[in-house]
């Protein structure tokens, strides 16, 4: 059972609410990291994507923005150089560093056979901490089930479970102990080895990709976007190979933002690892973060990524 251990602070004299109302919010995700060896690389990659989920969630329902910043490593080596009382000073260089107004940070770590997950989100402008959320789990399936209610928490933010609630269900009954703790690659995968039904990524029913290389996703409202993939040496990499179109976007935005950010988006693009037991494909996606204003698409950034994490269906 999780314990729910603190509670928001808010350190700036205006409120969310307040700031939101002269321009949209913008928040980078920075990771997960951990002090425990036993912590695997890939069960940090898996917990990040669950909380990517929840934050394009809270996304969606207050109008804010998030993006995942290619320098992420070097945001965490700012942020952790210094301590939190000395964070202000230390990091009066951040707003260089990342074009967002605050920055999300976690760390997990395990003390006997618990697990403690910490949330910080820290003004880019001021180092200052402006909401903070921990939680504790008796296991890290309980901590990979209960990651999104403490980034929903962090935010004082109530779940939008019809957004993705099928989704993190679905990560959910694909976890098993053994599953995580899989953190070994294959080094050549073969195109027959990927061949198959594939769920997991946000805006997209599910994925078919077929052992020459095509591939087809199934969006919401019947649609369909042709894929293809190549293997280069251990990765995968899965690409968009049609035109951008409104119905690629209906999954996550409604019509009138889609047509625009046709306009704007690259291709979407995937790098994946197959896990050794063949039922995970383990990466990033690299694909476009809006800016929405009043209705209207005002920006976007087509450097954005974010961890991905797709499971093979039956």
């Amino acid at each position: 059972m999780k314990t729910l251990i603190a509670v928001a602070l808010l350190l700036l004299p205006l409120s969310i609410a307040a700031q939101q109302q002269s321009t949209q919010l913008v928040f980078a995700f920075v990771g997960v990291s951990s002090l425990n060896e036993d912590i695997t690389q890939a069960e940090i990659r898996v917990l990040e994507n669950r909380l990517t989920t929840a934050l394009v969630g809270i996304a969606q329902s207050q109008g804010y923005s998030i993006i995942i910043p290619r320098n992420r490593d070097l945001i965490r080596t700012r942020l952790d150089s210094v301590k939190d009382n000395e964070r202000s000073q230390g990091a009066s260089g951040l707003a260089e560093l990342v074009a967002a107004h605050g920055v999300v940070i976690g760390d997990i770590h395990r003390i006997s056979d618990n697990f403690f997950l910490d949330l910080q989100v820290i003004a880019t402008s001021s180092g200052d901490t402006l909401f903070a959320y921990s939680a504790e789990f008796e296991n890290y399936l309980a901590a990979l089930d209960g990651g999104r209610h403490a980034m929903y928490a962090l935010f004082d933010v109530e779940i939008r479970e019809s957004y993705e609630g099928d989704i993190a269900q679905r990560e959910t009954n694909a976890q098993s102990t053994a599953r995580l703790e899989t953190h070994a690659f294959y080094q050549e995968p073969s195109p027959e080895l990927i061949t198959g039904r594939w769920s997991g990524d946000v805006g997209i029913d599910h994925i078919e990709l077929f052992s020459d290389g095509r591939g087809v996703a199934r969006i919401p409202g019947g649609h369909t976007m042709r894929v293809r993939f190549e293997t280069i040496e251990d990765q995968i990499v899965v690409v968009q190979d049609e035109p951008n179109a409104p119905k690629l976007y209906l999954g996550s935005f409604p019509y009138s933002l889609a047509v625009q950010i046709v306009e704007l988006a690259r291709p979407m693009r995937w790098i994946f690892r197959l896990s050794r037991d063949g039922t995970q494909l383990i990466g990033s996606k690299e694909t476009t973060s809006v800016r929405v204003e009043q209705g209207r698409v005002v920006g976007a950034d087509n450097s954005f990524s974010r961890p991905a994490a797709w499971e093979r269906l039956p």
